[in-house]
């Protein structure tokens, strides 16, 4: 039986909660998601004018950071409406993918970029993050889990880390303290699971993947990457301790560690800038 990389890849970071995904909250695909969406598709039309493969016209300061609020609102408020909607567009375009126009994820990528241009990818990769949280690893539950593709199913080993909320810094629409988080991953070679240990704190971003699951979504591992246009396979997601309220090995959010609640402080004042 075979499958591709991409598919092993894409259900490797299946998370799932208890009951139901906290990011489906009241989503009605919002206003910030189909704008978005409209201006990378409206610079995507550009790009096939002058038969180029990046933007290359330059937004003034005042454009691009009306697109990085756009971008950081979108997540903010509704993720799952920007799944939601990014797959009926991606089946609008599957009915005519016999065209030159690109597909829909991405046009998206390509205007992300530009945001990263000026704000770089960091910055750009957390504010296009859900959430930020604050959790309490608890233990490690496994179990079989099959995936079902048409006629094909494959019997993968499960890993369930069971989380406990205890701090929020992004996501407090979706999230409360004491809340119960289940992240499953299907671990392997592409996708190698966390080095977590049992009631130990971590800093954790999340996100929320389509089309899976009960409800048709579920939360997931974000990935933070911090290169454009490099598919990375082979690294576990990033998550970041928290030991005698220093949190550590965050040389990502550009520092080695830092005391909890000066972190706290920092992140809202360096990355959550946009209201």
């Amino acid at each position: 039986m075979r499958y591709s990389i991409l598919k092993i890849v894409l259900y490797s970071f299946l998370l799932m909660c208890n009951s139901y995904s906290q990011f489906y909250a009241d989503s009605v695909i919002s206003e910030p998601v189909i704008e978005f969406l409209k201006i990378a598709d409206e610079e995507a039309k550009l790009l096939k004018e002058t038969n180029s493969h990046e933007i290359t016209r330059e937004f003034s300061d005042s454009e691009i950071e009306d697109i990085a609020r756009l971008y950081y609102k979108v997540f903010n408020e509704d993720p799952v409406g920007y799944n939601i909607y990014l797959e009926k567009l991606h089946k609008k375009w599957e009915l005519n993918r016999n065209s030159l126009e690109l597909k829909p994820a991405m046009k998206l990528h390509l205007l992300v970029k530009k945001i990263a241009e000026k704000y770089g990818i960091p910055f750009t990769e957390i504010i296009g993050t859900p959430a930020f949280l604050r959790c309490k690893y608890m233990n490690l539950e496994l179990s079989n889990y099959k995936i079902i593709d048409g006629s094909n199913n494959l019997n993968m080993k499960a890993h369930t880390f069971n989380f406990v909320v205890e701090d929020i810094l992004k996501g407090h629409k979706f999230f409360k303290t004491g809340d119960t988080i289940a992240i499953m991953m299907i671990g392997g070679v592409e996708s190698p699971l966390p080095v977590l240990s049992g009631g130990n704190i971590y800093f954790i971003p999340l996100g929320t993947l389509s089309g899976l699951g009960k409800d048709g979504f579920n939360i997931k591992f974000q990935s933070l990457k911090d290169k454009y246009d490099v598919w990375k396979m082979g690294e576990p997601p990033r998550v970041f301790p928290i030991e005698n309220e220093t949190i550590k090995n965050c040389e990502y959010f550009g520092f080695p560690e830092m005391d909890w609640n000066k972190f706290k402080v920092y992140f809202k004042e360096k990355f959550l800038i946009f209201k």
